[in-house]
């Protein structure tokens, strides 16, 4: 699906719920990873071996990985289709994830913040959308079925 289709999809009227849990989904790891790359990771002032040694040992740090994983997930994916390009996909996505989360330039990591929150609660909103018109779907084949065998059963009481 484009990534024209997949806003249109979940923003369609009757994809309201899910374009809520999406925006709930998606927004929540961002969010989580930003505040946790801010205000609680404790990086240190120099990289050497020592320093580096004491990010690796706090449990914050492997929060900030699991939320760039989870999150470069989906972006890479979205941005796949809007660039036509893989390459261009994980270079944007590298850069809008590493600049929220390790740049000291608020303004910008408050942007790419609001970027990401947006890829993310798109396309967990339109993968909820797209799951529950599956899930309608094979309901309303039987339904169908049933009308049939219902008809069919009258028709050869009637005839």
């Amino acid at each position: 699906m484009s990534v024209v289709e997949q806003i249109r999809t979940a923003f369609r009227s009757g994809n309201l719920v899910a374009l809520i849990v999406g925006a709930m989904l998606g927004a929540l790891v961002p969010i989580t990873t930003f505040t946790t790359a801010h205000y609680v990771l404790d990086v240190p002032g120099s990289w050497a071996t020592d320093a580096s040694y004491d990010l690796l040992m706090q449990p914050a740090t492997y929060i900030v990985a699991g939320g760039l994983l989870f999150s470069a997930y989906s972006v890479v994916g979205w941005t796949a289709r809007a660039f036509n390009s893989t390459a261009k996909a994980i270079g944007f996505t590298v850069l809008i994830e590493g600049a929220m989360t390790f740049l000291d330039v608020p303004w910008l990591s408050w942007v790419c913040l609001a970027y990401l929150v947006g890829i993310n609660a798109i396309v967990a909103g339109c993968s909820l959308a797209v799951d529950r018109l599956q899930a309608r779907k094979p309901a309303s084949k039987r339904r169908a079925k049933v009308a049939r065998s219902d008809r069919a059963t009258l028709l050869r009481k009637v005839g």
